[in-house]
């Protein structure tokens, strides 16, 4: 996959994960920065790099949470599975005394199965921030613990209070398979943007058409709510130019027989009415999907105008000839 982007950013909470994964991306040819960083630090970081116009992310569970909670950004979790503790878990069974695993989330069944049949004496501290964090190392020291198993943050506490302790490093395939996750959320986000933006040019354009036309267009939906109207038809509705949109369109046109054309379906052209005391010409044409009448158009034309404008043509055409 080629990729080439500042749009994504991979924040790793150890030097170890990060040089793997640069690996990774080197190997995938693609172009996504890599930092090092973990929870508030990293809260910090992106914010920096969402200035820069980053806004999709690649971290560890803990970061994860909390920059999503914090800057409302996408960030794509690096699992760790429970195979990726197993070799802290075959030293923990050479420990006499009480293993403590740190985490930000739940302690998996499996991993307390494992546990169990390896004869290891566990208990899980589960924190939510860096501040928390500590407590949970200073409490899992008094409860007896000999080591600490988990992550980045823990081990650094652990360090500071002379725990013996084992990182537990996210695998090569869950990185790569967050950073294909990530590529993946981007492609669809840059489709989505191409959409919209054709959306939005096909929008404009209509827009276009219905403020640049010589004719008045009135839109209204199957009970007969205004929902689009020209600038031309709302010169000649009110010279004040008030707001149409949502008003039934009998207290606007009370002789407009619209409500004809939803009732039967059946268009009406060069139709002639007064309004405000111009006579116009009018089309009423039904908008009909899966054979309902959703709605009707209606466009008029200042009679007195059109007849001018044929007398120019036929001026025109007479003069051509000559």
């Amino acid at each position: 996959m080629s990729l080439n982007t500042e749009e994504i950013c991979l924040i790793a909470p150890t030097e170890n994960l990060a040089d793997r994964a640069r690996t990774i991306i080197r190997r995938q040819n693609l172009s996504i920065e890599v930092h090092t960083a973990a929870l508030e630090e990293a809260v910090t970081l992106a914010r920096e790099l969402i200035a820069r116009k980053t806004w999709l992310f690649i971290s560890r569970r803990g970061t994860r949470d909390l920059l999503e909670k914090e800057l409302n950004t996408t960030v794509v979790n690096i699992p760790i599975e429970a195979s990726d503790y197993i070799p802290a878990i075959l030293q923990a069974q050479k420990v006499n005394g009480m293993v403590a695993f740190f985490s930000y989330e739940a302690f998996s069944n499996e991993l307390q199965t494992i546990c169990f049949l390896m004869h290891i004496h566990m208990r899980h501290y589960q924190f939510s921030d860096t501040a928390s964090c500590r407590a949970c190392v200073k409490q899992a020291i008094q409860d007896g613990a000999v080591l600490g198993i988990g992550g980045i943050i823990s081990g650094k506490f652990a360090a500071e209070m002379n725990l013996s302790y084992i990182v537990v490093e996210s695998s090569d395939f869950s990185i790569s398979q967050a950073i294909e996750t990530a590529c993946q959320i981007y492609s669809l986000q840059k489709a989505n943007e191409k959409k919209q933006e054709r959306l939005e040019i096909k929008l404009e354009r209509y827009r276009n058409i219905l403020n640049y036309t010589h004719d008045a267009i009135i839109a209204v939906n199957a009970q007969g709510y205004v929902e689009v109207t020209n600038q031309v038809a709302e010169r000649m509705l009110d010279s004040n130019r008030k707001a149409f949109e949502g008003k039934a369109i009998e207290d606007i046109l009370p002789n407009t027989h619209i409500y004809d054309v939803l009732r039967s379906g059946q268009m009406e052209t060069d139709q002639v009415m007064s309004i405000h005391g111009t006579m116009v010409s009018t089309n009423r044409i039904p908008i009909i999907v899966n054979d309902q009448v959703k709605g009707v158009v209606a466009t008029f034309q200042d009679v007195q105008s059109l007849q001018s404008a044929e007398r120019s043509l036929i001026r025109i055409a007479a003069g051509s000839r000559k």
